[in-house]
């Protein structure tokens, strides 16, 4: 399954600007294969695991 931007700020809970930010830095890798940049639930997933705090 996959997201556009607009879809990808939503699922993240973030402003779309911030999709275009972590793109350019790296830490999202869309599929370019389209027209539009479409973002995998897979790699949104891995984004919300990598740079979630661990609960003491």
């Amino acid at each position: 399954m996959g997201y556009k931007r607009a879809e990808a700020a939503i699922y993240l809970g973030v402003a779309k600007v911030t999709i275009d930010r972590l793109t350019q830095r790296g830490l999202l890798h869309p599929s370019r294969a389209l027209r539009h940049p479409i973002y995998s639930r897979d790699d949104l997933d891995r984004f919300l695991r990598e740079t979630s705090e661990p609960i003491a």
